[in-house]
């Protein structure tokens, strides 16, 4: 095995490619790749294999947060960024320098481009879809866009003709906080400019309808039909805009026509590309492993028979790919370059799926990563995340760090609702059984979670302190009274109403009974929650605590939610690791 020298900085470092878009007329292929350190758009021109990059330090640090789409006549790529503190749309050619067009706000997310007027189509803020001459200036609002949550991953598809525009809305009746994920989005169809809106309305829609493409030729709509969690219950199907009438295809998630519409391209969920569906519903598996996250329709497919995505896998790190339906093969285009890296594909590992028992006589699933060389036993760590039925299979630097370390890593499923007692006694299961299996150290188990797994940590730590030896609360929250979020307001309901029940799922409230120890909270500055994990601490010094062996409070400068760059991931977990290995020793 390869001794990196510096093994955080090598794992973080390792580049990843996310949400490759072809161009409309097919000979490009752009992508959010860091392989200079940041990450940054770049393009491929798939006849000559030419390489050309968008962005220079514009665009936002973390992927997630970036949003672009390619100009209608493929000579440029269209993004938000950011120049003195001021949010722009940019349009950077293939040939020639990049130029500002408008101003734009800093969460404004671009949808689509009208591929005959050149209109550009973006989110204004969550309450508004807008359109824009990017050559007059000219602008207008869409009707009847209201309460978009940014968890709902909403659409904004232009016919071929670019007279009509398909986008995803909530209905009016359903337009609360409350309501917003779980009743959802239904589909409109307008003219171009958003006038004279028509809800597409069929009796079997689930609980989000959302457009996915219009089909080439006729005037028909590719859709998708949600029945349950995000992860699962997805249907594909065609709306008939002229009889105003769906026919359901395929329990699979839709991602575009191919072969002149003849086929859908489609999989399953999280909208993996498995297979290529005729219209009859007959199902070809595709020999190509991949997800389609926010790409789809034209940006998806090049022609009929090629499409683009991107592929992770537990022990390969995110890369987009570009595949040929016909010769069956898949080309990386952007990846992890490991020819000059201290580590490669051999070092990474792969997890065993295993099942523990819960109180309740059931089990629950996980994915278990073990150190390919370990002798004796290992300190473990069980990674937390409620409201996650599965862990996706995915490549994470974090895990594969930490084995590298000679840490025994499982990402424990919850199959139960967040916010519930529930998810406490699971993630409680998990740490039992894990103490329990041979090879591990029984008196270094440490629990550790991000976000809703942050909170799930500091329910570990007053509900359950003995079943670990350590705690990490990344990121959590623990007074559910003093925070808006919706996903709680939909499982405890009101928070003036019901009380009791934020109460007795907040940490804060449990602080009379005993306390896990050593815990190690970690926050960002900028979080919108920062005064959280303020609060735990003060309850601890009133407990007698000091800060040192007993707990550690790290407040890193300059971020927000989550680490948005490799330079504060470095931080973040150069802070777990020691704080593991000082207890763990």
């Amino acid at each position: 095995m390869t001794i990196p020298n510096n093994p955080i900085e090598t794992f973080f470092s390792i580049p990843t490619a996310y949400f490759p878009k072809a161009s409309p007329d097919g000979e490009w292929v752009a992508c959010n790749w860091n392989t200079t350190g940041r990450f940054e758009l770049h393009g491929t021109h798939l006849p000559t294999g030419r390489r050309h990059q968008f962005t220079d330090g514009e665009i936002p640090l973390h992927p997630e947060n970036v949003s672009y789409v390619w100009a209608a006549d493929s000579e440029a790529v269209l993004y938000r960024g950011a120049e003195e503190n001021t949010s722009w749309v940019y349009r950077s050619p293939v040939e020639g320098e990049k130029e500002r067009l408008f101003s734009i706000p800093e969460d404004g997310l671009l949808w689509a481009v009208n591929p005959v007027s050149g209109l550009i189509y973006y989110r204004v803020d969550d309450t508004t879809l807008r359109w824009r001459n990017p050559t007059t200036d000219e602008y207008g609002d869409f009707p009847q866009f209201p309460g978009l949550d940014t968890q709902i991953a909403a659409t904004c598809a232009v016919s071929p003709d670019g007279e009509f525009v398909a986008y995803s809305s909530n209905p009016p009746q359903t337009n609360t906080a409350e309501t917003t994920f779980v009743s959802g989005l239904t589909t409109y169809i307008t003219r171009a400019d958003g006038s004279d809106p028509v809800r597409v309305d069929v009796p079997d829609h689930g609980k989000r309808l959302t457009p996915v493409q219009w089909h080439p030729h006729e005037h028909k709509l590719l859709v998708e039909r949600d029945d349950g969690h995000w992860r699962d219950g997805r249907t594909c199907g065609i709306y008939d805009i002229n009889d105003e009438s769906v026919e359901w295809i395929a329990d699979m998630g839709a991602v575009a026509f191919l072969h002149d519409g003849d086929t859908i391209l489609s999989g399953a969920p999280p909208r993996s590309a498995t297979a290529v569906i005729d219209t009859k519903g007959d199902v070809t598996d595709i020999p190509c492993e991949g997800l389609f996250l926010d790409c789809s329709g034209t940006e998806a497919t090049i022609g009929g028979n090629e499409f683009v995505l991107q592929r992770s896998k537990e022990d390969r790190p995110y890369e987009a790919l570009y595949h040929n339906l016909v010769t069956e093969e898949t080309t990386v285009l952007f990846g992890a370059g490991y020819e000059d890296r201290e580590i490669g594909p051999d070092e990474f590992v792969e997890p065993t799926e295993i099942q523990f028992p819960l109180p309740d006589g059931e089990t629950a699933g996980g994915l278990l990563y073990r150190p390919s060389e370990r002798d004796g036993e290992t300190p473990a760590i069980v990674f937390f995340y409620g409201m996650s039925n599965t862990w996706s299979r995915s490549f994470r630097p974090e895990v594969q760090l930490l084995v590298h370390l000679g840490y025994t890593v499982l990402l424990a499923n919850c199959p139960v609702p967040g916010w519930t007692p529930e998810e406490h006694d699971i993630f409680n299961a998990a740490g039992s059984w894990l103490r329990d299996q041979e090879g591990i150290a029984s008196d270094s188990v440490a629990a550790y979670g991000h976000s809703h797994g942050g909170y799930n940590v500091y329910m570990q730590a007053v509900l359950h302190p003995n079943t670990w030896d350590a705690f990490v609360a990344d990121t959590g929250v623990v007074d559910l009274r003093q925070i808006t979020l919706g996903n709680l307001r939909r499982q405890l309901g009101d928070p003036d109403e019901n009380r009791a029940e934020y109460e007795a799922m907040s940490p804060i409230t449990h602080m009379d009974g005993e306390v896990g120890s050593p815990l190690l909270m970690i926050h960002g500055e900028e979080d919108s929650n920062a005064e959280q994990p303020r609060i735990f601490e003060r309850a601890l010094q009133n407990r007698g605590w000091s800060k040192g062996d007993e707990y550690d409070y790290i407040e890193v400068q300059g971020m927000g939610h989550k680490p948005k760059s490799r330079v504060k991931q470095t931080v973040c977990w150069k802070a777990i690791i020691e704080f593991l290995d000082y207890h763990f020793a």
